[in-house]
C-alpha cells in the first residue's frame, strides 16, 4: 500500500519549546476527555487547537486550568510554527484510524509523537524511536511517557531526527513519487509477463 504524504515544511529553526501540542476535532473518540484527565494530574503545558462538539468543555476546562491553552482553529502557518517549537504532538485517540496527516506534519518537523497504540498510528510511530505508544484511555501511562520523553535530552534528539528521517523515507513528495513509479512498473512488468504467456 502507497502512504499518503505532504509537502515539506521542514524542521523551525526556533528551540524547542515546553509544551505539548494536540491538534484536531475537539470529540470523545479524539480523546479530549483523556487529555483534560492528564491536565487535571499534570502541569505540563498543553494548547489544544480545533474544534468540535466538546469545545466548551475544553475552554472551561483551559480557564480552570492554567497550563490548558485552547487555541481554537488555526491557519496552516500557525500550525506548522506549532509542530516547530512543540515538544511533542499528542494523539489520544480512543478509535482506529487509518493514516493521520497530522501525523505525516509532525514527521515533517521532525516532531515526536506521544499516541494511542491503536489503529495506523501504532503502524505509523515506532515506540522508543518516534516517540512512544501508549495504551488508549490510560492517562496513568500517558503521563509516564511524556516523562519519559521530557526527561532525556539525548534520546529526545535521537526521536527528533529519526521523525524526520521517517518523513523523508516515507512520506515526502520525492519518496511519494518514487513508490508511484514502482507501482506503475510492477503493474507494466506483470502486464508484459502476462502477454507473453
Amino acid at each position: 500500500m502507497k502512504p499518503n504524504f505532504v509537502p515539506d515544511v521542514a524542521i523551525g529553526k526556533l528551540p524547542r519549546q515546553d509544551f505539548l501540542l494536540f491538534i484536531g476535532r475537539l470529540t470523545e473518540e479524539k480523546g479530549i476527555e483523556i487529555l483534560i484527565s492528564l491536565a487535571e494530574k499534570s502541569t505540563y503545558p498543553i494548547k489544544i487547537l480545533g474544534d468540535g462538539p466538546l469545545r466548551s468543555l475544553v475552554e472551561k476546562a483551559s480557564q480552570r486550568l492554567p497550563h490548558i491553552e485552547y487555541l481554537g482553529f488555526k491557519d496552516k502557518n500557525t500550525i506548522t510554527a506549532l509542530l516547530q517549537t512543540t515538544k511533542a504532538l499528542l494523539f489520544p485517540s480512543l478509535w482506529y484510524e487509518g493514516m493521520p496527516m497530522v501525523i505525516l506534519e509532525a514527521f515533517s518537523t521532525g516532531t515526536p509523537l506521544i499516541a494511542s497504540n491503536l489503529g495506523g498510528p501504532a503502524t505509523m510511530i515506532k515506540n522508543g524511536v518516534h516517540g512512544y505508544l501508549f495504551s488508549p484511555g490510560n492517562v496513568q501511562e500517558l503521563s509516564q511517557k511524556i516523562a519519559a520523553l521530557t526527561s532525556d535530552p539525548e534520546k529526545y534528539k535521537k526521536m527528533h531526527q529519526a521523525c524526520r528521517q521517517e518523513y523523508e523515507e516515507k512520506y515526502s513528495p520525492m519518496a511519494n513519487y518514487e513508490q508511484l513509479v514502482s507501482i506503475y512498473q510492477l503493474v507494466i512488468d506483470t502486464k508484459k509477463s502476462n502477454t507473453q504467456l
